[in-house]
C-alpha cells in the first residue's frame, strides 16, 4: 500500500509539473502570437506611410521640404518599431527552448 501511495504521489507530482510546463509553453506561444500581431500592425503602418509619401510626392504640388522630411521621419520611426518588435519575437523564441529543457528535466527526474 505504501508503494502504491508513493507511486500515486509521484504521478500526481509529474502531472503537476507537466501542467505547469504546458501552461508556460502556452504563455510563450501567446506572447509570440502577440508579437507577430504587433509586427503585422507595424508593417501596416509602414505601408500606410509609404502610401502617404507617394501621394504627397506624386499628387501634390504644394509639397514642401518639411513635409517630405516629416514623412521620412515617420517611416524611420516605423522601421525602428518594426525592429523592436522583431527583437521581441527573437527574445520569445529564445525563451521557448528553456521551457522544453524544463520539460525534459522534469521527465529525467522520474
Amino acid at each position: 500500500l505504501t508503494h502504491v501511495t508513493q507511486l500515486l504521489t509521484h504521478f500526481t507530482q509529474l502531472l503537476t509539473h507537466v501542467t505547469q510546463l504546458l501552461t508556460r509553453l502556452l504563455t510563450h506561444f501567446t506572447q509570440l502570437l502577440m508579437h507577430f500581431t504587433q509586427l503585422l500592425t507595424y508593417f501596416t503602418q509602414l505601408l500606410t506611410y509609404f502610401t502617404q509619401l507617394l501621394f504627397l510626392m506624386y499628387f501634390t504640388q504644394l509639397l514642401t521640404h518639411f513635409t517630405v522630411t516629416d514623412a521620412f521621419h515617420s517611416v524611420t520611426d516605423v522601421f525602428h518599431s518594426v525592429t523592436d518588435a522583431l527583437h521581441s519575437v527573437i527574445d520569445t523564441f529564445h525563451s521557448v527552448p528553456d521551457v522544453f529543457h524544463s520539460v525534459t528535466d522534469t521527465f529525467h527526474c522520474y
